[in-house]
């Protein structure tokens, strides 16, 4: 199966939850999915029109007294079979782009203390995302129990925990060795420059 964009199958994947529009699939995959998956979610209408094109969802039109007509996506029994066949496809690894590691890895270039303020900064970001991702755990633990559903979400946020809990970690590492450079005053020996 040649690679297409993962936007379509979020869209197909969001829809086999029940019915949804497009502001719906929109608010759903940013309180669940978009913690964890980056995608050109922005391009959920034109998908969405292109997915009602192959027969993949059908949509039904509801009146709004007042309010512009509120479109109602369903995904249709070929939608659900072409997000099967994606879902047991070779999962494809990246690399993710992460600002922090680039800015450090030229970190020769700019006193300690910015790349300290930047690993703080990264630090914090991480335990508010860790708190979130808890309270997500707890919330699907109630509401969804021992369901197969909430076992595979579950599993997905269990990685986000570990993973973060494992960057928190290193940030404590980074930080202890970056004061203790600033504390020997230990000057950076930067490479080679050319245009000295």
């Amino acid at each position: 199966m040649a690679r297409r964009s993962r936007t379509r199958y979020t869209v197909l994947g969001v829809l086999t939850l029940g019915p949804k529009s497009g502001y719906g699939i929109k608010k759903f995959i940013e309180r669940s999915i978009g913690k964890f998956s980056r995608g050109r979610y922005a391009q959920r209408y034109p998908t969405l029109k292109q997915l009602d094109a192959e027969g993949l969802v059908s949509h039904k039109v509801e009146d709004q007294q007042g309010r512009p007509d509120r479109f109602v996506y369903h995904i249709t029994r070929k939608g659900r079979q072409e997000l099967r066949d994606w879902l047991v496809q070779p999962i494809e690894i990246e690399i993710p782009r992460h600002e922090l590691l680039l800015k450090l890895f030229f970190g020769t270039q700019v006193p300690t203390d910015a790349n300290l303020k930047h690993v703080a900064q990264y630090r914090q970001e991480l335990e508010s995302w860790i708190g979130q991702l808890n309270e997500g755990a707890r919330m699907l633990r109630k509401k969804y129990g021992d369901t197969d559903q909430g076992f595979y979400w579950l599993l997905t946020v269990r990685q986000g925990i570990l993973v973060n809990k494992a960057l928190l970690q290193w940030c404590g590492e980074a930080t202890a060795e970056l004061e203790k450079m600033k504390k020997n005053r230990r000057p950076a020996k930067r490479g080679r420059d050319k245009d000295r």
